[in-house]
This record gives C-alpha cells, structure tokens and sequence, in this order.
C-alpha cells in the first residue's frame, strides 16, 4: 500500500542503517522501500545497501547526469519504480518514529488530500522543531517558501505524475519547493500533521545549504512567484 522512496548518494553507513532499521521497525507493515542508489562512490555506502537484508529492500541505479539536479533525477527515476499509490519521501540519513507511516495513510485515506507533511525536529543543535501550519492555501507559495519538509512527505503518485514530477533543470534548485507550488497551482491540496513524525540531520552543510547560495536557486523561486 506504501512505497518508502529512499535516493541515496554516499551517505554515511551508519546513518543509512539507522534509517532503513526506523522504515523497517513502522507499526504500518504493508509497505516496500525504493532504494535509488545515485552513482554512490562509498564503498561503505555501497556494501551496505548490497547486504541489507530485508524482503521489503528494492534497489535501483541511477546514473548522475550533467547540468541537473540529480536528487530530481533520483526521485524521478524513483517514482518509475514505486509499486503502490500512496508514497513516502523519506532521506537516507533521518529517521522515521514508529507511527509515521500508520499515521500518514490513515489520515490520507480518511481526508481529502494529495499531499502530506509531518513536523520534524533536528538531531543537532538546539533541537530546532518545525512549526508548519495543517492546512496550505492555495497562493502559500507566494509567501513562503518553507511551509511543508520534503522528507516527512508522503503523496499521491498519480497525482504528481500528472503535473510531472520533479523539475530536474538547472542544478541547483529548490526541487522540493517547486514541486510543492507546481502542485498548488494545479489544484493539490496539502495538509501538515501537527506531529513530530521524523528527526533529522542538519549540520548546516547539506544538499539544501549548499544549493541556496548559487544563482539558480533565487532566479527559480523567482520565476515561480511572479509567473
């Protein structure tokens, strides 16, 4: 009934492990994971994912491409390969709490949504929490830019196949936020869960870090804002 889609690239073996024993540990059973291995280079990483041992454990390859956003790519390729409607985001180094999946599909199954967050709260630090409202207007977009955490998601396949899934180019941008504001456009209707549901890691050093401070970020969410 879930497919867990899990793209990953180089992530610490440990931190991987830790995340697929939380997928693995759900009270929701009926669920398979997506494994999108994205050229890793970790040999650690690698062996990992070659001997995880779970019947639940599908793993996929695909090859990084120039001049895009290959986690785009990634998920793209991922959502191909994910058997069931209802999916799961999920990052390869976080960590799910027992009941997010039971949670996440009794409250899609039971409301008239497309698209649904949890808030989440980081390992490090202060042990920052979001704070995400439970329900998105149609124009959010417009004022946040931060109003749903990709990794907490989980949506309808069919539906973000029709507006086309992830935009892949250029590098360096928001893919998440411009899934979420293509989805507003076209009608989507996105909820947030008002309950911790996933913890985090954010050093300050990730994929979202690194990205923000090149040109294509900023030129992307302006272009989606004033179109």
């Amino acid at each position: 009934m879930i497919s867990v889609l899990l793209p990953v690239y180089n992530t610490e073996a440990a931190f991987l492990q830790e995340c697929l024993n939380s997928i693995i540990s759900q009270t929701f059973q009926n669920f398979e994971i997506v494994l999108i291995d994205n050229d890793s280079t970790h040999s650690d990483t690698l062996e990992l994912i070659k001997n995880y041992e779970s019947s639940k454990l599908k793993v996929f390859h695909c090859a990084k491409q120039i001049g895009k956003k290959n986690l785009s790519v990634a998920l793209n390729y991922g959502l191909k390969h994910c058997a069931y409607e209802y999916v799961a985001r999920m990052d390869s180094d976080d960590i799910m709490l027992p009941e997010r999946l039971e949670k996440q599909i009794n409250y899609m199954q039971n409301n008239d949504v497309d698209i649904l967050g949890t808030q989440l709260k980081n390992m490090y630090g202060d042990q920052h929490e979001t704070s995400h409202p439970s329900y998105i207007f149609p124009n959010y977009y417009k004022y946040s830019t931060f109003f749903i955490c990709h990794p907490t998601v989980m949506f309808k396949k069919s539906k973000i196949l029709e507006i086309g899934g992830y935009q892949e180019i250029p590098d360096h941008i928001p893919e998440d936020y411009l899934l979420w504001a293509k989805a507003l456009k076209n009608g989507l209707k996105i909820h947030n869960l008002q309950e911790i549901l996933v913890r985090y890691r954010n050093k300050g050093y990730g994929l979202s870090n690194i990205d923000s401070v090149k040109p294509e970020w900023n030129e992307a969410i302006r272009k989606v804002i004033l179109e």
